[in-house]
């Protein structure tokens, strides 16, 4: 999958900049690491590693009154991961008393699940548009997330549930938890995790490809997820004029603002912002606030706030925190690095909501 993707974009450029040894190495490179994409993934700061527990095999709600949850995962992981997002979905589905649906991102629109290979390498090469359509695609085939959801994501994955909310939320989205989400875009594309099994050469590869062609190029744009939420504080012209996805979530495209994406985000009943106090993978760490770097600086940052997206209320934030729905927490530490507690403190005052007992299936 990764192959039949990335070779056009490494073919087109190699031809352009490198000789055909060259291009021979790399469409060797890029083999080997579909072959190795499939193995379990090693520690990583973008991947979030949970311990299975006997606690949380056991008593998984598959059916209940309780609000319903729906997790999407981050950069370089998948929703399979059975080091990560299987027993945090367990665990998750546990304390809350709830159904939880973890979404896969397919590459055939039609496939719906069961693709863990296709799952992790879309975070990379499927464009974040696509992303955003084959998630609403999931949900809404899902009859148990019919009357609506609430939706944790992690790094990455808020980026796609927040695009789910401006763009469809139909079934709307109740409570929205940011877990270290890359929430108002970053000025250097994320530290890809190249300790992961596989993975390694894709980032280099991906790294090299971004340096040689550019971020705004639309070759990057239609191929390179990170690169459409990478906002450049020095060449906002730019960003706006050719970059896809956040700056029109964002409605800071002049003339093609969208009202609706104001509307759905007003509906969230709770947005939970939080942000790892220690990320060196989110740059700067305080996008996960809606904070970032004032205009045409990569040093001065601006709080929430005092931003222009909040007090000129481009998207509806400003709207949301004056109802008294927007709330802030910290983690210490790296990226994805939060313990079980504090977890578990996010799903019993946001994702558990007061209903009947549900029924648990015992496996």
């Amino acid at each position: 999958v990764l192959f039949q993707r990335f070779l056009p974009l490494g073919r087109a450029l190699l031809l352009r900049k490198m000789g055909t040894h060259w291009r021979a190495l790399l469409s060797c490179m890029l083999a080997h690491a579909v072959h190795v994409l499939a193995a379990p993934p090693a520690e990583a700061q973008q991947i979030v590693r949970w311990p299975a527990s006997d606690d949380h095999e056991d008593g998984e709600v598959m059916s209940s009154d309780h609000t319903p949850i729906v997790m999407m995962h981050g950069m370089g992981d998948f929703a399979k991961n059975p080091l990560g997002m299987v027993p945090l979905r367990k665990r998750i589905s546990k304390n809350a008393g709830a159904y939880v649906h973890s979404v896969e991102l397919c590459s055939k629109p039609g496939q719906l699940e069961n693709c863990s290979t296709e799952d992790q390498s879309n975070g990379f090469f499927m464009t974040m548009d696509a992303q955003v359509d084959q998630f609403a695609r999931v949900v809404r085939a899902d009859p148990q997330l019919a009357n609506g959801f609430h939706a944790i994501g992690f790094s990455q994955g808020n980026t796609v549930i927040r695009g789910y909310i401006h763009r469809y939320n139909s079934p709307p989205v109740k409570r929205f938890v940011s877990m270290h989400g890359v929430m108002m875009g970053v000025a250097g594309l994320p530290q890809c995790p190249t300790n992961v099994t596989g993975l390694g050469v894709v980032c280099r590869t991906v790294d090299w490809i971004v340096g040689h062609a550019g971020a705004y190029t639309s070759f990057v744009q239609n191929r390179l997820a990170q690169a459409n939420y990478y906002r450049d504080p020095t060449d906002l012209a730019t960003y706006r004029a050719n970059g896809h996805f956040l700056p029109y979530i964002n409605n800071e495209v002049k003339g093609k603002e969208n009202a609706t994406y104001v509307s759905n985000f007003k509906m969230l009943e709770k947005l939970v912002l939080v942000m790892a106090e220690g990320d060196t993978m989110v740059h700067p760490k305080e996008s996960e606030h809606f904070g970032y770097f004032k205009d045409g600086s990569r040093t001065e940052l601006v709080s929430m706030k005092e931003a222009p997206w909040y007090t000129e209320d481009w998207f509806g934030l400003r709207s949301l925190d004056e109802a008294g729905k927007v709330i802030m927490h910290s983690t210490q530490g790296n990226h994805l690095r939060f313990t079980e507690s504090f977890l578990d403190q996010m799903v019993s005052d946001y994702l558990t909501t007061e209903a009947s007992r549900p029924i648990i299936l015992q496996v």
